[in-house]
């Protein structure tokens, strides 16, 4: 009795293959695999068995697939939903729990004081580059001068002269810090937070 043949879709062939259509579709161009003038592929056509041995593909132990039903899904009969496990329920409950407790918490921070409004950070940020700007500036002004004199007096720049300068500049830069520092307490406190979230004094 003769074999009945099985044709399969390119679906079905992908899915019996486990390989993508996208490839199939390349070994149907360079005539790998011949699908006939329904686009069916006989597993009994030479070519196709070829195809199957090169693989390293037993046709006796493939696994056909169903058809599936033609056209798509109508609009009346959504994709069914994904299987919720207990595992994964558990997990979402857990996740869930994390984030009201991160929320819970945010909420105490900020009524407690502990945490400064971001757009006031920013220009307490701005202000203090600002200010060392302004103080170089004015340093630059009113001492680049005297020092200038003192290097052609002596004869050249000597570390006398030069840890005078970088002690001018960074007493301009540590006054821009603690004015900065002052106003961030001061914005601190105007959170309903009585404890200093910056240190006054020192580098």
């Amino acid at each position: 009795m003769k074999n009945k043949e099985i044709k399969l879709n390119i679906t079905q062939f992908s899915e019996a293959l486990g390989i993508p259509r996208s490839t199939l579709y390349r070994h149907i161009k360079d005539a790998s695999i011949i699908r006939d003038e329904n686009g069916m592929i006989s597993l009994s056509r030479s070519e196709n068995r070829r195809f199957l041995k090169e693989n390293g593909i037993d046709i006796k132990r493939l696994s056909i697939p169903a058809p599936r039903p033609a056209g798509r899904r109508p609009a009346s009969a959504p994709a069914p939903a994904p299987k919720v496990t207990d595992e994964s329920r558990a997990e979402l409950q857990r996740r869930h729990l994390l984030a009201k407790i991160a929320k819970l918490d945010l909420e105490q921070e900020i009524k407690r004081g502990n945490l400064l409004n971001v757009q006031n950070v920013k220009d307490s940020v701005f202000f203090y580059l600002d200010r060392v700007f302004s103080n170089l500036e004015r340093l630059s002004n009113t001492h680049l001068d005297d020092i200038g004199d003192k290097i052609i007096t002596n004869g050249g720049l000597s570390a006398e002269i030069r840890h005078e300068w970088v002690n001018l500049v960074l007493r301009e830069i540590d006054t821009a810090k603690q004015e900065t520092i002052t106003r961030l307490n001061e914005l601190a406190k105007g959170s309903n937070n009585s404890t200093q979230i910056f240190p006054t004094s020192g580098r």
